[in-house]
């Protein structure tokens, strides 16, 4: 009796091992976005200033300014805060060319993350809708 019991013991804990294994596995859904590249803030320059990179990735742009003030401006809108260390992040859930710059310091500082797809174009010619124009303006 205790060695039926033991055998069942046995096959219970191999099942949930099985089982919990098969529901740990690697996850690769292509909705959820993934850690991605980074972009330095540094000194008057993004670093690198031109990215490419799957959709469903988050880009983090990190300061190293040495206390500089900068900002991640994009022409959709979406922008970081005025910082002068920190980070900030984004995920590209479309892809097109996402064209940024930093509004204290728009001349020097200028950047492109591009999403590789088939994009879409806009009533204005943005990519994706983003309100940027695959020229390189900021929109309408």
């Amino acid at each position: 009796m205790q060695r039926d019991t033991a055998q069942r013991g046995m096959a219970a804990a191999a099942a949930l091992g099985l089982l919990a294994g098969a529901c740990s596995g690697n996850s690769s859904d292509p909705n959820q976005p993934s850690a991605g590249p980074s972009v330095e803030v540094k000194n008057f320059a993004f670093d690198p200033d031109s990215l490419q990179t799957p959709v469903n990735t988050t880009v983090t742009w990190t300061w190293n300014s040495g206390g500089t003030r900068h900002t991640v401006t994009f022409g959709d809108g979406e922008r970081s805060d005025t910082m002068g260390s920190g980070s900030y992040t984004r995920t590209f859930t479309a892809p097109g060319s996402y064209r940024y710059h930093c509004a204290i310091h728009p001349v020097q500082m200028q950047g492109v993350i591009t999403i590789p797809g088939a994009a879409t174009s806009g009533p204005t010619g943005d990519t994706a809708g983003t309100g940027q124009t695959p020229g390189g303006g900021y929109g309408p």
